[in-house]
């Protein structure tokens, strides 16, 4: 699970994350902000702490989450998923483009994984532009 607290007036951001990072699309680059190590189900601990990651707000800026279904999916069988780091240079050569033309080449990569691995999990990603 991932959190995102929009404070406009204040001009930050407040982030989250329960084994989901923030991928962050600012001043040219792509980072990832990284979530808790934790999740939220599966622990026997009661005692669980997120950290929250204050951020400056940017109206330039975009901000993308993805679920590990997406991180995890093979691109062909018994092959390693797309990982952080591919969805990190994905982003990188995408996030100048419009919203629209993000989401179709987003779609594509998925269905291209799918078309030669079957699905694992559920795959969901996120983009924002404020």
């Amino acid at each position: 699970m991932a959190l995102l607290f929009i404070d406009r007036q204040n001009k930050r951001l407040v982030f989250a994350g329960a084994k989901l990072d923030l991928f962050l699309a600012s001043k040219g680059n792509v980072r990832i902000i990284k979530g808790s190590k934790r999740s939220v189900g599966y622990s026997l601990s009661k005692d669980k702490h997120y950290e929250n990651v204050e951020l400056p707000y940017n109206s330039d800026d975009i901000y993308y989450f993805t679920t590990d279904g997406l991180l995890d999916q093979n691109c062909e069988e018994n092959k390693g998923g797309l990982g952080r780091r591919g969805f990190l240079l994905l982003l990188e050569g995408i996030y100048h483009l419009s919203m629209e033309e993000q989401e179709t080449i987003i779609k594509n990569t998925i269905k291209e994984r799918l078309s030669q691995a079957p699905q694992r999990d559920d795959i969901t990603v996120i983009g924002l532009k404020l």
